[in-house]
């Protein structure tokens, strides 16, 4: 039963993964022509891989996903303002959630496995993801906290700047800070702040656990050896 369990754990982990994958890397370059669905696709894979790769899933977190799919599905049929900003508010709640739960599970995981790795890969992108979501909320609702360009004839394209959210902000998560788009307003400039810290300590904290989860393994491993050794030594 516990091994099925793990593999059912380890088979949604790589769900989740290939899902942030897509959602990071080939949404931003699908035409901005395909409009929002595309992106509300790859979101709901999240949402599922997300919800199901959860050692606890409580029931909080099934409902939120159940309200955040419905009402995105809404404003993807919709053009409606209020109902696109709503869905991408319960967008980043949910993302903060399972990025929180997986930190949370690998600081508890006893050992270093295959699906703390993926639990580790999938919490970096999907960090990225959210911050993406949230400066496309921005620049759509203040176009001049950054200098992301707009296509269209005075209408704002959502899958291209989430495409172009999604790029700074992965840059911005990495620190490389190309300066091809920068932040324009003091609270955007202070938002970017926070993703290049968030991204920083990210890194170090995850690397610091599995390290030291790792090597206390070995450690564990070599004493149990030196023990049966010295068993064995005896008359």
């Amino acid at each position: 039963m516990e091994k099925a369990s793990l593999r059912s754990a380890l088979r949604w982990n790589t769900i989740l993964v290939i899902s942030v994958l897509l959602s990071a890397f080939i949404l931003p370059i699908l035409p901005s022509s395909w409009g929002r669905l595309p992106a509300w696709i790859g979101f709901n894979l999240i949402f599922l891989s997300g919800v199901l790769s959860l050692e606890k899933k409580r029931l909080y977190v099934y409902f939120l996903s159940l309200i955040a799919l419905v009402v995105g599905w809404i404003s993807t049929l919709n053009d409606w303002t209020i109902i696109a900003d709503i869905s991408r508010a319960l967008n980043v709640i949910f993302f903060f959630l399972v990025v929180f739960s997986l930190i949370r599970q690998i600081a508890t995981a006893r050992i270093v496995t295959a699906k703390v790795i993926l639990e580790a890969i999938s919490g970096y992108i999907l960090l990225g993801i959210l911050f993406a979501v949230v400066i496309a909320g921005i620049t759509q609702q203040d176009p001049g906290a950054f200098n992301i360009t707009q296509h269209g004839s005075g209408t704002e394209v959502p899958a291209d700047i989430l495409g172009q959210s999604m790029y700074f902000a992965f840059v911005t998560l990495a620190t490389l800070g190309y300066g091809d788009i920068v932040p324009l307003e003091p609270y955007s400039r202070a938002l970017t702040t926070f993703i290049c810290i968030s991204g920083q300590l990210y890194i170090a904290i995850i690397i610091a656990v599995l390290v030291g989860k790792y090597a206390s393994r070995r450690e564990h491993n070599y004493e149990s050896v030196k023990e049966d050794e010295k068993d064995k030594s005896l008359p």
